[in-house]
């Protein structure tokens, strides 16, 4: 350790480990230290004492922390974003109070000042802009022209000139009473009705028209359109009707209208208005009557059905009856009495009609009887043979064949008998 006593200049490097010095000391160049470097004025090692600057202080380094409790500056203006070459390179420039999250910072964006905490000012607040667009000064001179205590002295007449004065569409006025009713007993607009239960949309006292617009909820009646308007109304724990009208532009309003009632907090079944629009073909009307004759007493084409009375078939064709046989080659009537069961039938694609049971696996013939036949006003069953032909007249032929004789006649008249 060297002690000085007295003034000391130095103006080259001394390697000495510590000093102490009772005078000044004047350095040529400039003081080197540690990566710590500590100025600790007396006394020495608790923190107090002054150091004293006599010139301006400079510092270069990136980072300044005073862990003082008191801060005083002379100057009257602090500069902050020093040397930002614009508003945006001091975005965000301010002040933070730590542990409070209480900051004051600078916005570019709308180059303003943003205070995250309330203000609370003692005293007057000058301003000469606007708050929130409204300009202060103006309507506090509107202010100061009301008289005080203006609602003690007003009279409910004046009150009531007033109200008129701004009263009509827009005004914005929400009366309790309408010519003393509640708006509850009048038809207003009601809100859409999209995923609500049908049964629940409307409650309480009320007569309201709805658009329904894609309605995804319960109680719809089934199968309407998801789309149209709806007309309720209703006495609190009492009667209540519901209409609604679907609106489908493709269908041509065949929907119809639908209606229920219901009492306190039950519906009944959705039932459909029949008109000129829905009524015919698919309107699923399902009547009683028709022309005052019950369906029972109507033949169905679409299934099997018996009729108990003549039917008689009356056409100018040169048909009445046309019978289908649809995917297969015979068509044909069958006859059933307590005897029993015949038919005739036609197979089209080989021109056979056949007379008997064995109609239907007869092909290659254009009239087939199963049995004997008679021809003849007066022939009866008793002249018919078992399987042949009884005429009483006289019976014309090119040909006639047995199972074993053919008889031919040719151009002369005369016959040719041939055994086979």
């Amino acid at each position: 350790m060297a002690t000085v006593t007295g003034s000391t200049l130095v103006r080259d490097l001394i390697d000495i480990s510590s000093i102490s010095t009772t005078g000044n000391v004047t350095v040529g160049g400039y003081l080197a230290g540690p990566s710590t470097f500590t100025i600790d004025p007396a006394g020495v090692g608790d923190n107090t004492g002054t150091v004293v600057i006599a010139g301006n202080l400079q510092v270069d380094g990136t980072t300044t922390t005073i862990n003082s409790t008191t801060v005083t500056v002379d100057d009257l203006n602090l500069t902050l974003a020093s040397g930002a070459a614009n508003a945006a390179a001091a975005n965000g420039a301010g002040l933070t109070v730590d542990g409070a999250n209480a900051t004051i910072t600078y916005d570019s964006s709308n180059d303003e000042w943003d205070f995250n905490k309330n203000i609370n000012i003692t005293g007057n607040l000058i301003l000469s802009g606007t708050v929130d667009g409204r300009d202060v000064a103006t309507d506090g001179s509107k202010l100061d022209g009301i008289e005080a205590g203006a609602t003690a002295d007003q009279t409910a007449s004046e009150i009531l000139t007033l109200i008129k004065t701004v009263d009509g569409s827009g005004s914005g006025l929400d009366a309790d009473l309408f010519d003393g009713a509640d708006s509850a007993t009048f038809l207003y607009q009601g809100a859409d009705i999209g995923s609500q239960d049908w049964n629940s949309y409307i409650d309480g006292t009320e007569a309201s028209w709805n658009t329904v617009l894609n309605h995804s909820g319960s109680n719809r009646p089934t199968g309407a359109y998801t789309y149209g308007t709806a007309l309720s109304m209703s006495k609190s724990g009492q009667a209540k009707l519901q209409i609604y009208a679907p609106e489908n532009a493709s269908d041509n309003n065949t929907d119809g209208v639908w209606y229920r009632t219901g009492w306190n907090t039950t519906y009944r079944s959705w039932a459909k208005f029949w008109d000129s629009n829905n009524d015919g073909s698919g309107s699923g009307l399902d009547a009683d009557l028709l022309d005052g004759i019950h369906g029972a007493s109507f033949l169905r084409s679409d299934a099997n059905d018996t009729a108990t009375g003549i039917i008689t078939f009356r056409n100018s064709t040169d048909y009445q009856i046309a019978l289908n046989g649809n995917s297969t080659s015979w068509a044909g009537i069958s006859w059933t009495d307590n005897a029993g069961t015949d038919y005739i039938w036609f197979n089209g694609s080989t021109g056979t009609f056949a007379i008997g049971g064995g109609g239907s696996t007869v092909s290659g013939k254009k009239l087939h009887v199963d049995g004997g036949m008679s021809v003849g006003a007066s022939a009866d069953s008793t002249a018919m043979p078992t399987n042949g032909i009884y005429s009483q007249g006289e019976v014309e032929a090119a040909s006639f064949k047995t199972s074993n004789w053919t008889i031919d006649q040719d151009t002369n008249g005369d016959l040719t008998f041939t055994y086979a």
